[in-house]
Parts: C-alpha cells; structure tokens; sequence
C-alpha cells in the first residue's frame, strides 16, 4: 500500500497543489486506515476488498478511541 499512498501524495502535491499541510493530514489519516487493514488483512492488505462493511468497521474503531464524528 505505500506505493498507492506515495502516488497520492504526489497526486496532492502535484496535480491539486494542496497544501503541504493538508497533504501531511491525508497521508497521516491514510497510514493510519492501512494500520487498520492490517489487523483484518494480517497477510497483506488487499484494497480490492476494502467495501462497506470494511470502512463501516474503521468507522467504529476510531469511534471506540473517542473521536468525534468531524473527525
């Protein structure tokens, strides 16, 4: 998944001329969803099944941690 987030990023950088901090944000938010996929996919993530259920899932484990629904 690093390739696909090193494309992002350039994709931001590059092509959207984000802002160096909204890049680093989207990268941080990114690395850390692909933190989660590892512990559902422990033999390497697949972003082809990454679906509703999967996000529905991420959604409640940042809601466990006590994050608002604006973050």
């Amino acid at each position: 998944m690093k390739k696909e987030l090193d494309d992002f990023k350039r994709y931001l950088s590059d092509e959207r001329r984000a802002s160096g901090h909204t890049v680093r944000n989207y990268v941080s938010d990114l690395e850390q969803f692909a933190s989660f996929m590892k512990t559902l996919f422990p033999g390497g993530v697949d972003l082809a099944a990454v679906d509703a259920l999967v996000l529905r899932a991420y959604l409640g484990f940042l809601h466990q941690k006590g994050l608002s629904r604006a973050s």
